[in-house]
């Protein structure tokens, strides 16, 4: 670790480094006796992980999150200096994790975030073999990746076989990139694992054990996934779900799918770029799909999650790209799996009912089926406060019970100048 006293600027220069992808400018600060191994941010995360949790997106504006300048010109370019950065890293003698405790959830947070990166198979197998020594050092068995694990979570993406396929040729192809690498080892680690521990790397320098269909159907815990995932697949398409969807409701005439057009949040991201001026609100998408990542990532490495409200509030005067907006948020809060697919846009005229009784019924319809309510001029749900024959205010009363009742599964924003 960083010896007391030690010149805090260096410290900053290595970060501010990494986040850039500057690779230069690492290497000086590792010369200069930057230890790799100093936390990041409020969240503690090591140099490893911050490189690795930022997807190439958020360099494309040129600046990082501090508001540093980041000259990157392509996914190539960008794909080859952080490779360069994670090479510096391993070398200098960064680990994984820091606590062996939370070793196992530590190695698969990183090397499940390059796995989902096919150009990266390079990174992950460095990030594997340190893995496997780190494993050996610290509990006396090697590495290996959760192969259940990895399996379950690419049904529930793909909600069928296919994802078993799928794992199984992700896992198969990382084992024999690792294989080489051990059969022909160049840098000390791999030498030192093949010299000293070859019986105990014995999975890695063996062909992969690939189990069949049947196999890995034979475990319990995987074959409920599959079912439970292809029930939910069948019951979002067949007419069991109109209840849930909202097709049989009064409702339904006001139901929008997001999703439907398969846009990533990067696209997304682009069309709200392509909307003239609120410079403000297209940063704070940036920053919602940088942090929606962050809290998927602490929740695969067993870290807990505060949770976030999105409920959001649009002002500004009428034309001014508010409804787009607010369709475009809701698209993006879907896309990084925060919100479900029903978006209801609708305005008073539509809730507040004619009779006692019509609007609360209104309510529980809409509550019941929408995940996403965009409330146009909503400073009308509420008149004359006095006025007792006015039934905005019951809206209200109901909006605040679901607000506090389905607190993580509804989001409602409020359009008003």
């Amino acid at each position: 670790m960083i010896a007391s006293g030690f010149d805090p600027r260096v410290i900053e220069d290595f970060q501010n480094a990494v986040d850039a992808l500057d690779v230069t400018g690492v290497w000086n600060a590792l010369e200069a006796g930057a230890d790799p191994t100093t936390p990041f941010g409020a969240n503690g995360n090591h140099a490893l992980q911050s490189l690795l949790h930022r997807p190439y997106i958020s360099y494309v504006s040129h600046q990082d999150e501090r508001g540093l300048p980041v000259d990157i010109k392509n996914e190539t370019e960008y794909n080859e200096r952080a490779s360069q950065i994670i090479e510096l890293l391993v070398t200098r003698g960064i680990k994984l994790a820091e606590d062996e405790r939370y070793a196992e959830k530590n190695f698969k947070y990183l090397i499940d975030r390059l796995l989902r990166m096919p150009t990266r198979w390079a990174d992950t197998s460095t990030l594997v073999i340190q893995a496997v020594k780190e494993s050996l050092e610290d509990k006396g068995v090697p590495y290996k990746p959760d192969t259940d694990g990895f399996i379950r979570e690419y049904i529930e993406l793909y909600k069928s076989e296919e994802g078993i396929t799928k794992a199984l040729n992700m896992l198969e192809t990382l084992h024999k990139i690792v294989r080489q690498r051990l059969e022909n080892p160049s840098t000390e680690t791999e030498q030192d694992l093949v010299r000293n521990h070859k019986d105990e790397i014995g999975y890695w320098l063996q062909p992969f054990s690939r189990p069949s269909m049947e196999q890995v159907l034979d475990n319990p815990e995987i074959k409920r996934a599959l079912i439970n995932s292809k029930a939910a697949a069948a019951a979002q398409k067949g007419p069991a779900a109109a209840q849930a969807t909202g097709a049989d409701s009064p409702m339904s005439q006001f139901i929008h799918k997001l999703g439907e057009d398969h846009k990533t949040p990067e696209q997304i991201l682009t069309d709200m770029d392509g909307m003239v001026g609120l410079s403000t609100a297209k940063r704070n998408a940036r920053r919602l799909m940088l942090r929606a990542q962050l809290d998927a990532d602490r929740k695969e490495m067993g870290l807990t999650v505060a949770g976030v409200s999105q409920h959001t509030v649009f002002v500004g005067p009428p034309g001014g790209g508010k409804t787009t907006l607010a369709r475009h948020r809701a698209e993006l809060l879907h896309a990084l799996g925060v919100v479900g697919e029903n978006y209801v846009e609708i305005s008073r005229e539509n809730l507040v009912g004619k009779y006692i009784g019509h609007t609360e019924a209104n309510m529980v319809d809409l509550i019941n089926h929408a995940d996403v309510v965009f409330i146009d001029e909503a400073y009308n749900l509420v008149g004359d406060k006095d006025d007792k024959r006015d039934f905005g205010r019951h809206v209200v009363d109901a909006l605040m019970t679901a607000l506090e009742n389905r607190r993580d599964t509804l989001t409602v924003f409020f359009a008003g100048y």
